[in-house]
């Protein structure tokens, strides 16, 4: 079975279309044809069903599918690490939390770029939730997540500690218990964020069931609601701090001993970009050295 043939096959199985796999992959839309042809007849089976709407996968395509999936992750990682040199290229896909790669990483980014050009990073921001799914399923490289994780097939380092804070307009009274959150409107992460789910144990603990939840999916908009008197936010200090110096907003310290969260940087024990995730490991090894932030790697 030709690699570039079980390629041209996925590509057209995910998009649903030879014409636009053949406009993706810079084909003829006959040569697409040709090949799906030459894969069906050397598998002995027919892969698509081919309808007016276009096209669909067969109970045999379906199953092709699932092994291409699986097949040619693998195949362009096994090429990539024939790649490396003493200078490292390629790309790099990094996850991050969207406080993280806020306050964190433009910084790291930045020192991380200048020492190796021609690594190409692209960040993908989301909760620490799908952060870790889209590791395992090999769509990101590393990630940095809020919180430990505990699984088999993931390496992990903590690299930071995090403070969160209660954040409210500037005249908000104190709070003093996390029952004074009763009457007030929680503007809150989407779910699946680390730091939401810790809110939603504190509350759990002593009995506290709000009633006012504005769910959003940006913290800058979280920031602004609660810059406008709206409500309250959990947000991790370093976020919200800048604003606070400015009068903006007020941070409130949590009254809970588990308050302070870890980051942590997380890969696959398999990758076998590992030459290239070390050297941006080391990368931030040295920012705990030079900058405010204090990591702890």
């Amino acid at each position: 079975m030709d690699i570039q043939d079980l390629r041209i096959f996925r590509t057209v199985a995910h998009h649903g279309s030879i014409s636009k796999a053949a406009s993706i992959l810079n084909y003829v839309q006959s040569s697409v044809t040709t090949r799906i042809q030459h894969l069906e007849k050397e598998l002995h089976t027919p892969l698509l069903h081919r309808h007016n709407r276009g096209i669909s996968l067969t109970s045999a395509g379906r199953i092709l599918l699932s092994y291409a999936d699986k097949i040619l992750p693998l195949f362009d990682e096994a090429q990539k690490a024939f790649e490396y040199t003493s200078t490292p290229s390629g790309s790099l896909i990094i996850g991050a939390i969207e406080s993280t790669a806020t306050v964190r990483l433009p910084l790291l980014f930045s020192n991380y770029h200048e020492q190796y050009p021609d690594v190409d990073i692209t960040l993908v921001t989301n909760t620490s939730e799908e952060l870790i799914r889209a590791l395992l399923k090999c769509e990101i490289d590393c990630a940095f997540v809020a919180g430990n994780v505990d699984h088999p097939e993931i390496v992990q380092e903590t690299v930071f500690h995090e403070q969160l804070v209660f954040v409210t307009h500037p005249i908000h009274p104190p709070i003093k218990e996390l029952k004074d959150l009763y009457d007030s409107k929680l503007y809150l992460y989407r779910p699946g964020c680390y730091y939401r789910l810790k809110l939603e144990s504190w509350l759990q603990d002593e009995g506290i069931i709000p009633t006012k939840i504005n769910e959003l999916g940006n913290l800058d908009i979280i920031l602004n609601c609660v810059r406008a008197g709206l409500g309250v936010a959990l947000m991790v200090k370093t976020f919200a701090e800048p604003y606070e110096a400015n009068g903006l907003v007020r941070c409130h310290p949590i009254p809970k001993k588990d308050a302070t969260v870890t980051t942590s940087f997380i890969y696959r024990r398999d990758n076998i970009m590992e030459p290239m995730l070390k050297l941006l490991e080391d990368t931030i090894k040295h920012e705990g050295i030079e900058s405010q932030h204090k990591f702890v790697i």
